[in-house]
This record gives C-alpha cells, structure tokens and sequence, in this order.
C-alpha cells in the first residue's frame, strides 16, 4: 500500500483476482503473444491486463484483492462493466513469443512514446521503474 512504486506495481499485478457482479464468460480465440500492463502515471493500486484478446481493469482494494471493474472481449466484440479512463500512463509489454519487453508512456491523447525495448534473455521481466516517476497514490 505504500513504498517503491515499481515494487508496488510488481505485487499488485499478482495479487489474487476477483469480480464483482457477473461478467460474460470470454470467448478465446488464436494464440497472442504478448501481455501488456498499463498504469495510471504515479498509480500501482489501478492497472489494465490486455492479453490481445481481452483487457481486463483491476482496481486494488483496502483488502488487497485485484477487483475486476471492465473487461473488453475483443473475440465477442463486448464490453462488461466501467471502462476506465487514464489521463496519463506507463505501459509494460512482455512479447513473450518473440523475447523482446518493451515500456513506455501513453499520454492523454492516447499517443504512446516507447521509452526502451530489449531482447531479453529467460527472465520474465514484467515492470520497471521510470525515471522521473513518482508515486501518487500511497496509503498508510
């Protein structure tokens, strides 16, 4: 709930994951290979998963659990739930198929600024830091 942001990040994104209400099963479809995680600028406690063909919206609760609030089927083509709205934010794209993670920065506007990518060797790198970044969101 509160300290080093990227560490922060690091654990919010396993934590375990529930829903609230009843989201529609989703239909899968052809292998993807790539998972992207998005975060507010400064935030570890709200996040998108996008899996190519789903985005699911995670928001942290006080009891440390990963709530399910939006997903998008890109297979079914549906929405369920509140999609969220990012002012500014941080990607971190794991193309796990090809080896290669990438991060960066989307603006308002949806515009993405890639900031570093790199083949990387058997570790699974899922977020780093950024430089400049500070945390806006931690709790006591």
């Amino acid at each position: 709930m509160h300290g080093d942001l990227t560490e922060a990040r690091c654990i919010a994104i396993n934590l375990a994951k529930i829903h609230v209400g009843s989201p529609p099963k989703l239909q899968y479809g052809e292998m993807y290979s790539t998972t992207t995680y998005t975060f507010p600028e400064g935030e570890a406690f709200r996040f998108t998963i996008d899996s190519g063909y789903d985005v699911g919206y995670y928001d942290v609760n006080e009891e440390g659990l990963s709530v399910l609030t939006w997903q998008q089927d890109n297979v079914a083509n549906r929405e369920w739930g509140r999609k969220p709205k990012f002012e500014s934010s941080v990607y971190f794209m794991d193309e796990y198929m090809g080896g290669v993670f990438s991060y960066g920065k989307v603006d308002g506007k949806g515009n993405m600024t890639e900031l570093d990518r790199y083949y990387r060797d058997n570790n699974r790198v899922k977020i780093v830091p950024i430089d400049g970044e500070k945390r806006t969101d931690a709790r006591p």
